[in-house]
């Protein structure tokens, strides 16, 4: 193992705060027992000639990184990975692998605990990637557990969160809401929540050719018993089926006493096909 650089007598102070005595930019290489090599040594840290880069270059990583008789040190700009020819197709590539035991990943990609970076919406796009998102702990207890619940309560294609309107907002407001989100359907609940009865749709459409932008949506919405709804629990190919055979792009997903749990829209189908590895 190479040991570190250790100043000279006489080296100036600028030059001791250096990780390296040689100028930025070198490219430098640590060696030991490299027959050949013409090197320039600086204490422990051995300058190598340009002749000699080339005697490493073409080297497997295997080589360079497990051989005892090659032990070279360099930054990352010290090496460029050359691709070659492969024998397989890209689908029969598996990059599947183990993340703890028990939790196994489609995709090698895992977000890691940062703060305001994996959270809910994080961990979730993650995950349809095949990965994995790890909520930081910058939150209260009770926050991480909201969080780690909205993930395993989200399956690909359903909206388990929609934005809801009540009757009673206007057209006007309805506007806004599609400026600020960038979508047009909308779910009308009794109270404008989740988990609240469900009355009916309003979308863009209902809208658009409405002058009078004071009224409220209850006056354009598409009501209840006029649509296609799912009962809690349907899995996503029934629902598929049956948002296929609908008229709208909506399907809502309600309990027995007519509580909205759900939304799955034909944009979120082709999420599907577009995620395989969710």
């Amino acid at each position: 193992r190479p040991a570190r650089w250790r100043a000279a007598p006489g080296d100036t102070g600028a030059r001791r705060r250096s990780r390296s005595p040689l100028p930025r930019g070198a490219r430098t290489f640590v060696v030991a027992d490299l027959a050949g090599v013409a090197a320039s040594p600086v204490g422990d840290c051995v300058a190598t000639a340009p002749d000699a880069l080339d005697a490493l270059s073409g080297r497997s990583p295997q080589e360079l990184f497990e051989d005892d008789a090659l032990l070279v040190c360099g930054a990352c700009e010290d090496f460029v990975c050359v691709p070659g020819p492969v024998t397989v197709a890209s689908k029969a590539v598996d990059l599947q692998g183990c993340f703890a035991r028990g939790i196994q990943l489609q995709t090698p990609i895992v977000a890691g605990p940062l703060d305001g970076v994996t959270e809910a919406r994080m961990a979730i796009a993650v995950a349809l990637e095949g990965g994995l998102g790890v909520v930081h702990r910058g939150l209260s207890p009770e926050e991480q557990c909201a969080q780690v619940a909205k993930v395993k309560k989200f399956e690909p294609g359903f909206i388990m969160d929609p934005v809801c309107v009540t009757p009673a907002t206007k057209v006007s407001q309805l506007d806004f809401l599609q400026a600020q989100y960038g979508f047009s359907w909308f779910p009308v609940t009794m109270d404008g929540w989740m988990k609240s009865r469900f009355l009916g749709l309003v979308s863009g459409r209902n809208a658009d050719l409405v002058k009078e932008r004071s009224i409220p949506v209850s006056a354009v919405m598409t009501r209840f018993h006029d649509l296609t709804v799912a009962p809690e629990g349907t899995d996503v190919l029934e629902a598929t089926r049956m948002l296929n055979e609908s008229k709208t792009g909506m399907l809502p997903v309600i309990t027995r006493d007519r509580r909205l749990v759900a939304l799955m829209s034909k944009a979120d189908v082709r999420k599907q096909v577009a995620y395989p590895t969710a």
